[in-house]
């Protein structure tokens, strides 16, 4: 019993020591799993697992994550430097920026105050200052958001760096991380066997239907809005690649949004065209999952936006993907116990 307990001890204290690297290692072990298979490829063509897993990692963290952090910190800067005209402590309302008052002048926005203060008992004075001072507040609070990003850019600099040195490490050596666990699981050899390639699946599913489907809606209607002559065309797929990680509802409020925006400013056949090209965006979605994922996940969308949106609070940015992860995980082991109870 001491035994047991002395171990429990060692064993909690090294969690504790190591919790906030946790999340780093375990989205580390998640690539590990994706690129395991071009692992075995590399390997099978006789290249050394050194090697192998070596290109791998590098070529995937110069290809895939510097890009991704170089594009995150350029929305970031973008953000900020749109967002530096607002008032610092948000008290003069007259200084909302053009985006507010071209909003607010739109002939269809002041069509739809008019009729709103003859139906309600609002002046049309005091409506245009709630309306004001609404996006005054959105707008600092997105700018605080950005702003704490910027300050725990080297906690996130760090992270980058355990989650590619675990990245490579579970790649180099992934069999023995297998061995280890047919031989100490709490499950029989078959029960195992499904139980890990079902933690492979929704990792594929989550990782890899995320990024290609959030990479095609980006260039998909950052193009149109180029060509519409949207401004800041390129921040708009930076927020629509961000946003189309979210569950169920994705990018509909950026492209949507950003459509009916221009009409309401009088672009309509711009708005229009994006408009369209909004619908075809959220089509494109559910059309490019299950042609990547071809039948690999049956992760409920209502659990996985929970789980997405549970994972984002609790975890941050990386809970968006460990989240349904670890919600298909949860439920590949209900599907296994219960497999055995009826047996």
């Amino acid at each position: 019993m001491g035994r047991i307990v002395f171990i429990f001890f060692v064993f909690g204290f090294f969690l504790y020591i190591c919790s906030s690297l946790l999340v780093p290692v375990c989205m580390g072990t998640v690539f590990a799993i994706l690129f395991f298979p071009l692992q075995e490829y590399l390997e099978k063509k006789k290249f050394p697992s050194l090697l192998a897993a070596t290109l791998i990692s590098s070529c995937v963290s110069l290809l895939g994550l510097l890009p991704f952090v170089l594009l995150i910190l350029w929305g970031v800067q973008s953000g900020l430097e749109q967002l530096s005209h607002l008032n610092s402590n948000g008290t003069s309302i007259e200084q909302g920026g053009e985006l507010i008052e071209n909003l607010i002048n739109s002939q269809g926005v002041q069509t739809l105050i008019e009729r709103i203060t003859s139906v309600f008992p609002l002046q049309h004075a005091d409506l245009l200052t709630m309306i004001k001072k609404s996006a005054l507040t959105i707008g600092l609070k997105s700018a605080n958001i950005l702003g704490n990003f910027v300050t725990q850019l080297p906690y996130w600099m760090m992270s980058i760096v355990i989650m590619v040195l675990s990245f490579y490490f579970f790649l180099l050596d992934g069999r023995k991380l297998i061995f280890f666990m047919y031989r100490h699981s709490f499950f029989n050899t078959n029960q195992t066997a499904v139980f890990m390639k079902n933690v492979a699946v929704m990792c594929r599913s989550v990782i890899l239907a995320a990024v290609i489907s959030g990479f095609v809606q980006s260039v998909v209607f950052t193009t149109t809005c180029m060509f519409a002559g949207v401004a800041n065309f390129a921040l708009i797929g930076f927020v629509i690649f961000l946003f189309s990680f979210i569950p169920l509802i994705g990018s509909m409020p950026v492209t949507f949004g950003i459509a009916i925006y221009q009409i309401l400013v009088g672009n309509k056949v711009p708005g229009l065209v994006l408009l369209i090209m909004a619908i075809i965006v959220s089509v494109l979605d559910n059309l490019i999952r299950p042609v990547v994922l071809k039948g690999a996940g049956n992760l409920h969308p209502l659990l996985g936006f929970i789980a997405a949106f549970g994972g984002l609070q609790a975890l941050g940015f990386t809970g968006i993907f460990l989240g349904p992860i670890l919600a298909g995980i949860f439920i590949s082991l209900i599907e296994i116990l219960t497999q055995e109870q009826n047996s």
